[in-house]
């Protein structure tokens, strides 16, 4: 189904999400590579980047944010997303605010994603 919608839609970030969330339980390198082509479809929805780090932090045990400055160089609000909304203070917070939280909630423990996988490694 999902490999169906790819074919359908294939510039939608939203589908690219939902193909690296099914992906991420299994193979998270290929999750990974989904949620980069969702960001360059749809760099506007922000539970992308919130599950690029969360594979980031399964497949190496590190977060690193400064790959998404020049994308916020372009695009200097996010507006979709449960996740994205959930973690963000308020409508006008920047991008990099808003990661740098999620980030530190990550490192310290206190980030529950919204789907299955644990990030903790």
């Amino acid at each position: 189904m999902i490999q169906s919608a790819l074919l359908a839609v294939p510039k939608s970030g939203e589908v690219w999400n939902e193909a690296g969330c099914f992906e991420m339980q299994t193979n998270p390198a290929k999750a990974l590579d989904f949620f980069k082509k969702g960001i360059e479809f749809t760099p506007q929805y922000g539970d992308l980047f919130i599950n690029h780090m969360i594979c980031e932090k399964l497949l190496t045990g590190k977060i690193n944010i400064e790959s998404f400055r020049s994308i916020f160089a372009t695009q200097s609000f996010l507006q979709f997303g449960v996740q994205w909304r959930y973690y963000q203070k308020d409508l006008d917070e920047s991008p990099i605010k808003t990661l740098n939280r999620i980030k530190f909630k990550m490192e310290e423990g206190s980030f529950f994603p919204f789907n299955e996988v644990s990030i903790k490694k």
